[in-house]
């Protein structure tokens, strides 16, 4: 499969969504995928012992990048905060499988939160506490 991957990613300075998806797509490489990883760092593309292209760019510039893309991919993986998956997740035409993470209480139904969650195809919480207080507002999500 051709997996883009999508996050804050930059050498020497990741983080904690850089390096799970470093992870994840190295697994993914293991198996056999064609994984490449957009890096919103302008040196994400720099040397890096990494199994899989970096691609620097921004989030302005990753919806055109996305597109050109979207006939090749089958599907986005994507590691950020909940605001900014709504930008992105309205504006991706491939499956998209949403990474993010929930620190407080706040999110109550029907909020702009929860509404991008219900957007993202396959919505993957971070944190067990994160997935409990979606599991208490019945929003479907999965713990990863």
């Amino acid at each position: 499969m051709n997996i883009p991957i999508i996050t804050d990613y930059e050498i020497g300075r990741t983080s904690g969504y850089g390096k799970i998806l470093a992870s994840i797509g190295r697994e993914l490489c293991k198996l056999g995928h064609n994984v490449w990883m957009y890096g919103f760092e302008s040196g994400a593309a720099a040397n890096h012992n990494e199994p899989f292209p970096i691609v620097p760019t921004n989030p302005s510039q990753i919806f055109a990048q996305l597109d050109a893309i979207k006939n090749e991919s089958d599907f986005v993986i994507v590691a950020c905060d909940l605001e900014l998956h709504g930008y992105m997740v309205e504006r991706t035409q491939i499956p998209y499988v949403g990474i993010f993470v929930i620190e407080g209480e706040n999110i109550q139904f029907p909020t702009r939160m929860t509404n991008i969650i219900q957007l993202i195809d396959y919505p993957c919480v971070i944190t067990k506490h994160g997935q409990s207080i979606c599991d208490n507002y019945d929003i479907k999500t999965t713990f990863t």
